[in-house]
């Protein structure tokens, strides 16, 4: 289920990098840094760092970190700053 939010999330994005001007950003900088501290403090509260066992076995036998909430956190901050990177690159190319 997770997957299928995910990817239907990144369509919402990239439809609306599409629709936006080339020149205004989607989400400035400062929403985005300020929704992440506040979903990094609520991560923070809700789970520990460190969840133990750190790794845990699937019914197939595959080995899997699960990841805490802050982590999670950490891993969308980093996505979206390199996507947000890549689509302002791909802004600043002249157009054929």
């Amino acid at each position: 289920m997770l997957n299928a939010v995910g990817a239907a999330l990144g369509v919402l994005v990239v439809v609306r990098m599409r629709r936006a001007p080339v020149a205004e950003p989607v989400l400035s900088a400062t929403r985005v840094a300020g929704a992440l501290a506040v979903a990094g403090l609520v991560a923070l509260a809700s789970g520990p760092l460190v969840q133990r066992p750190f790794y845990r076995l699937t019914p197939g036998g595959r080995w899997f970190h699960l990841l805490s909430p802050f982590e999670a956190v950490l891993c969308l901050a980093a996505i979206w700053f390199v996507a947000r990177d890549l689509a302002s690159a791909r802004s600043a190319q002249p157009s054929p």
